[in-house]
């Protein structure tokens, strides 16, 4: 258990929902853009639901590595 708190400690989880409401917004505005609405379905919402969740991992991931590289600015700085 302390594992993965130290795993989400190192995500940062609260800069996770920008991404992935990015990608969201994204593709809300792309479904709109030309007045032809094909239906809601699986077909068009997996890969949107996808591209979300991959946009927060990336962003978990990025958050990581930055938090690996920046330690000594990060204790100097606090």
């Amino acid at each position: 258990m302390k594992k993965l708190k130290t795993y989400v400690d190192f995500a940062r989880p609260f800069t996770l929902l920008p991404p992935a409401l990015g990608v969201v917004s994204g593709a809300v505005t792309a479904w709109g853009a030309h007045g032809t609405r094909h239906a809601l379905g699986s077909d068009l919402l997996l890969p949107v639901l996808w591209g979300a969740l991959m946009a927060a991992v990336l962003n978990a991931a990025s958050n990581a590595i930055n938090q690996i590289y920046d330690l000594e600015i990060d204790r100097v700085n606090k």
